[in-house]
């Protein structure tokens, strides 16, 4: 798929940061809930601005669907978070929040797409433009992204700083890790499935 390519292409590019810059680290604090808080509406805020040009639905340069590239934020943020060793100490409370808020988020998808069916919606006004559903679907995704990788780097990804660690242990730290760039794109997972959740035409009898 396109962001598997688009990944690949944002790690070159961050390999040639390093090489450029050597050990040039971006030096930031272990945030707290509330800027959290503003970094997933900050996210928002980009995808619904950004999908007010760019769909989507569909796809641009080199079959980019640039509507979801604000999600790469969240990409960036893991690097930072990383190089500034906030995977040692993730909190527990701060991860258990924001996946409670994650799971809630993921349960209001279906109520959406059901009111959107009922009140005689159209799906395409969740890919982009100036509606309440793209709105919705723009938050919809940081929402439910952070907490579930909050929740995946705590505390499983500390396997990969205990010494004593068991083989097993390090080998599912590893697939959690490998996934973890993929939950950027839960939200398109979530898009391209979303026809088959409103099945129902009120038109028919």
């Amino acid at each position: 798929m396109w962001f598997i390519m688009a990944l690949f292409y944002f790690t070159l590019f961050y390999a040639l940061i390093r090489i450029w810059s050597g050990k040039f680290i971006i030096q930031m604090n272990y945030p707290n809930k509330v800027s959290i808080f503003y970094f997933i509406l900050a996210v928002g805020s980009l995808n619904f601005i950004t999908r007010l040009i760019f769909p989507t639905n569909r796809l641009y340069i080199h079959d980019f669907s640039l509507g979801y590239f604000p999600q790469f934020l969240l990409f960036w943020m893991e690097i930072v978070a990383y190089r500034n060793n906030w995977l040692e100490n993730i909190d527990t409370r701060l991860a258990a929040f924001y996946f409670r808020i994650s799971l809630i988020s993921i349960i209001t998808l279906p109520i959406v797409f059901l009111l959107v069916d009922l009140y005689g919606g159209n799906l395409d006004a969740f890919y982009g433009g100036i509606t309440s559903e793209a709105l919705y679907y723009s938050f919809w995704e940081p929402f439910t992204s952070i907490g579930i990788i909050l929740k995946l780097h705590h505390p499983h990804s500390r396997w990969f700083f205990v010494s004593h660690a068991s083989r097993t242990q390090r080998a599912i730290a590893h697939i959690r890790g490998a996934c973890r760039p993929f939950l950027l794109f839960l939200p398109y997972i979530f898009q391209i499935n979303s026809p088959l959740v409103i099945t129902m035409d009120s038109t028919q009898p």
